[in-house]
């Protein structure tokens, strides 16, 4: 078995550089953790069980993290819930890490942390953290990310996406409107990617796309906008938070148009909305699941599950 010395020689480094690198590259330079990181994989190197059980001891349970890219976003709220409700019925602790805009921050903590697992929700795992991980014996998932490569169990947004044309088009809407979030996503991306493939075999056209931010107000204001420009009569918005801002323009407006949402938060049922259901919480008590029996039963390969989103028609 490979030894932190034997890493250290390959790389041409000091083993305090090879140490720093596997806490989580803190004062190293990129090249030289990317080399640090390559000499590892090169030889199979891997944390000894004992000195990894050890920088363990101080939890009672084995431990993971969970990290969440809005830790107060109800779809995300979901998904840990069903996390939550496997790991808490295992014995697991869980730590939970809101991503915002520090990517390298939050995960420099996780290596720090030591965890038995990571799981990381609509957004990637950077791969030298991955090694790291791997490196550490520490397993990981992502869930809602599709990753060709990685271990993901996502939810299939193109699909999703295929659903709400359908659904506008039944209704016999023609001039249609997206409105989406103005901070890209692989989410959103595959949402109007399906939507646009729909509306495309059956001969229609987006009459009009705008993004904004993540705001009620402003959907409403450019809700307002585009049916005082347009002939709109079918509107699909991102998620229901902005949909909500269409209802009231709808309703403030006077005027008939077909709206479509995403999510199916709980508000939306008291206010008619049709929309597209994510299974947020059985995606995430299945990632648990699996989680659970990469850290029991090893690291074994895992290819990307879909789960498909359900169209909900209220009104």
């Amino acid at each position: 078995m490979s030894t932190i010395k034997d890493v250290a020689r390959l790389a041409g480094v000091g083993v305090g550089t090879v140490s720093r690198v596997l806490n989580g590259g803190k004062n190293v330079r990129k090249d030289t953790m990317d080399r640090v990181l390559e000499c590892a994989r090169i030889l199979n190197y891997r944390v000894s069980k004992s000195a990894r059980d050890l920088a363990r001891k101080g939890f009672s349970t084995e431990t993971i993290g969970i990290t969440l890219p809005i830790a107060v976003h109800p779809f995300y709220l979901e998904v840990l819930k069903g996390a939550y409700a496997y790991l808490n019925e295992q014995g697991y602790n869980l730590l939970i890490f809101n991503i915002g805009h520090k990517t390298d921050e939050v995960f420099h903590r996780i290596v720090d942390e030591i965890l038995a697992g990571v799981i990381a929700v609509s957004r990637p795992i950077p791969d030298e953290y991955k090694r790291l991980f791997e490196i550490a014996g520490t397993s990981y998932i992502c869930l809602d990310y599709f990753s060709e490569n990685g271990k993901c169990l996502y939810i299939d947004n193109r699909y999703g996406g295929k659903l709400a044309a359908r659904f506008l088009i039944e209704r016999g809407a023609r001039n249609i409107a997206y409105i989406g979030e103005s901070v890209y996503s692989q989410q959103q991306d595959e949402r109007i990617a399906g939507f646009q493939e729909e509306l495309f075999a059956n001969g229609i056209s987006i009459k009009c796309e705008k993004y904004i931010s993540m705001d009620e107000q402003e959907a409403f204001n450019i809700t307002m906008d585009i049916i005082g420009k347009f002939d709109i009569d079918g509107v699909f918005y991102f998620c229901d938070e902005l949909a909500y801002g269409g209802l009231r323009a709808r309703t403030e407006s006077g005027k008939r148009f077909d709206i479509i949402g995403y999510d199916d938060r709980d508000a939306s049922q008291y206010l008619g909305l049709s929309t597209i259901r994510q299974p947020a919480f059985e995606i995430g008590f299945d990632g648990a699941k699996k989680i659970d029996g990469f850290i029991k039963n090893g690291n074994q390969g895992l290819s990307p599950t879909p789960y498909l989103p359900k169209l909900i028609i209220r009104d």
